[in-house]
């Protein structure tokens, strides 16, 4: 049986019945006569023109030049008698990415092994060259084996193909184009990096994509005014685990340049994702050929979600993790004990997983939907539903912000504790993967272990680590000249015996001795002086950061509080903000916001005590929110008409 492509005629091929119209020609199955086998047999219009005919034949060499399990295979190529190029391919006429999405409900597990079988595809497609740009669910089939192929290359594009579609020409399908590719700059294997993980996100939206519509215009209009953010999986289905969406977020980002840097090494790191299935491939071809139905699947997803939550540790800084461990189990296996066991988790913490949102909370969901925010709004949001209770809202706008924002460790630490707990080694690599195409997460949890206070140590100088310092270099600082300690002789290596010694000598020996050891001291005392000055230095500088810290976050908070008309929160954390050591300018606008707050609650007293101290502690005319402080102030010094007369 012929297995490579070559010219042949179009005699050979008996046509049977039509498949589809694709964009490039008409697809029949049809006999190969001379093999004594079934083919899909696509037929091109006879090209109108040089550039159709160029068009058709690339398409044909991209795909006769890649030879993989998961890329259908070209088996021979040819003209029809009216002039048409025609190309057989292996038949795959198993169900579509789309269908399966639509057929049943899958689950991560299986999301994971079909992104890994379609990175392999594109792995042995782009190590010819080739970038496919029109990845999609349409274009990835299942065979009757349950294999996933990856097919059509009617607008692939090798890199001896500039010259036929250049930069500033969009192709490929809107709902999964890359960005850059839709503001029609230069594509590479990247971009299908991107278009195939939103590929697979179809299977866990159940066929949905990220737009509502899929016309180009739209799609246009979104990326190239770059009105959009990183998708996640958690916006198709909450039942995400943390370490599956860490993974897609290699290749889910608005730059090319923060993707992993090919399929390879995404492949490499779902290899070592904790969420696969011990049987790998076979578990996604046993679901797609009935084998294993939705409830199986779903229930060993479930399972590990389980026993993740029993893990976790049991105190409250792993509180928001184990709740949403059992959250995640009960989307995906909704039995008595796991609901049980969410509901008395989450009462215990006052977690909520409704949509009862109240007046604040919902206005900025719409706003989010009507024009989409900057970072720092999502950031308030975040806080903002966090205090409502509803922990999986938060984490999820947390993570956009983080996706956003890589570079905010203290964000990218609370997401990490929020998601996986206190007493796990396991650590997203969600910042350092954006950033650098990253490392995979660990493949287990393991107990607590005293590794994050030695990064602490190390953070403020590792006093382990220089704890022989001081006596080394007094000891370098000494041995510089031997003589002064060991004696006189010139030559000498060894201490001198003492009654060999001249007595006027021995005085000065005695001398030098004494001044020799009281120097060391000296410069033993010094150094380790300096040492601790330095690690006292570093420990206030981290203190002086934390402080920082809690004091932005304190203002930020009321700010989102005073917007939200919270205005009791609002002065209590301004207030709190106050209490910390506070420079001039976030110490005023502390005083503002409470100001305001107060003003809003009618204690007009307190309130003009805010804004007096604020200008007294004004020092620029150019302060911003100087005018706005004055007219507040003469405000309280207007008549309330709403206050009785007496």
């Amino acid at each position: 049986m012929q297995s490579a492509s070559g010219t042949h005629p179009f005699s050979r091929y008996e046509l049977r019945r039509r498949l589809g119209k694709g964009g490039m020609g008409v697809v029949y199955r049809a006999w190969d006569t001379v093999d004594k086998r079934e083919v899909a047999l696509k037929i091109g219009e006879v090209p109108s023109d040089e550039a159709a005919a160029v068009r058709l034949m690339r398409e044909i060499r991209h795909a006769s030049a890649v030879r993989d399990p998961h890329v259908c295979a070209v088996l021979g190529t040819g003209t029809t008698d009216s002039g048409a190029i025609f190309l057989a391919m292996e038949v795959v006429d198993g169900p579509t990415c789309t269908d399966l999405a639509k057929r049943s409900r899958s689950c991560p597990s299986l999301w994971i092994e079909a992104f890994r079988a379609l990175l392999l595809g594109l792995a042995a497609v782009h190590e010819k060259g080739i970038t496919h740009r029109d990845v999609k669910p349409q274009n990835v089939m299942f065979d009757a084996n349950g294999i996933l192929k990856l097919l059509d290359f009617g607008i692939a594009r090798s890199v001896q193909d500039e010259t036929v579609t250049g930069t500033g020409q969009v192709i490929g399908t809107p709902a999964y184009m890359s960005p850059e590719q839709a503001r029609a700059e230069g594509t590479d294997a990247r971009s299908d990096l991107f278009s195939a993980a939103l590929t697979v996100a179809n299977l866990a939206g159940r066929g949905s994509s990220r737009f509502a519509s899929t016309q180009f215009t739209l799609a246009q209009k979104v990326l190239r005014a770059a009105y959009w953010s990183p998708p996640l999986l958690l916006d198709f289905d909450p039942a995400t685990p943390p370490e599956l969406e860490d993974v897609f977020g290699h290749a889910l980002t608005l730059k090319p340049a923060d993707r992993a840097k090919d399929a390879r090494e995404l492949i490499a790191l779902i290899d070592e994702c904790p969420i696969r299935h011990p049987l790998g491939e076979q578990w996604l071809s046993d679901w797609v050929l009935g084998v294993i139905d939705e409830n199986t699947a779903l229930t060993y997803d479930a399972a590990r979600e389980v026993e993740r939550a029993r893990l976790i540790a049991n105190d409250r800084e792993s509180q928001p993790a184990r709740v949403l461990a059992w959250r995640r189990a009960s989307l995906l296996t909704p039995t008595p004990p796991i609901l049980e066991n969410l509901e008395r988790e989450s009462a215990k913490g006052g977690f909520r997983f409704d949509e009862d949102f109240d007046e604040p909370r919902r206005k900025v969901l719409e706003a989010m939907e009507q024009k989409p925010p900057n970072p720092e709004e999502i950031r308030r949001a975040s806080e903002l539903f966090k205090r409502s209770g509803h922990i999986e809202v938060s984490s999820r706008l947390l993570w956009s912000y983080v996706r956003l924002r890589p570079d905010d460790i203290a964000a990218v630490r609370l997401l990490d504790r929020s998601l996986l707990g206190s007493n796990t080694s396991l650590s997203l690599s969600i910042a350092r993967g954006i950033k650098t195409g990253g490392l995979a997460a660990a493949a287990s949890y393991r107990p607590k272990d005293d590794s994050r206070t030695m990064e602490a140590l190390a953070a403020i100088g590792a006093p382990e680590a220089s704890a022989a310092s001081p006596a080394g270099s007094s000891q370098n600082r000494s041995g510089g000249n031997p003589s002064r300690v060991q004696g006189v002789r010139s030559g000498s290596s060894t201490v001198p015996d003492r009654e060999g010694l001249p007595r006027f000598l021995m005085p000065a020996v005695v001398v030098l001795a004494a001044a020799a050891i009281t120097w060391i001291l000296i410069v033993t005392v010094r150094t380790a002086r300096d040492e601790f000055s330095t690690q006292e230095k570093r420990i206030e500088n981290q203190e002086v950061i934390t402080v920082v810290d809690t004091r932005l976050t304190l203002l930020d908070s009321a700010e989102a509080s005073l917007k939200d008309k919270d205005f009791t929160a609002a002065i209590d954390e301004s207030t709190r903000a106050l209490g910390l050591d506070l420079s001039m300018e976030s110490g005023r606008r502390a005083l503002l916001i409470r100001a305001q707050a107060r003003i809003a609650l009618g204690d007009r007293g307190p309130a003009r005590r805010d804004l007096e101290l604020y200008i007294e502690r004004s020092t620029s005319f150019s302060d911003p929110n100087l005018a706005t402080v004055k007219r507040l102030l003469a405000s309280l010094d207007a008549p309330d008409l709403n206050r009785p007369r007496e």
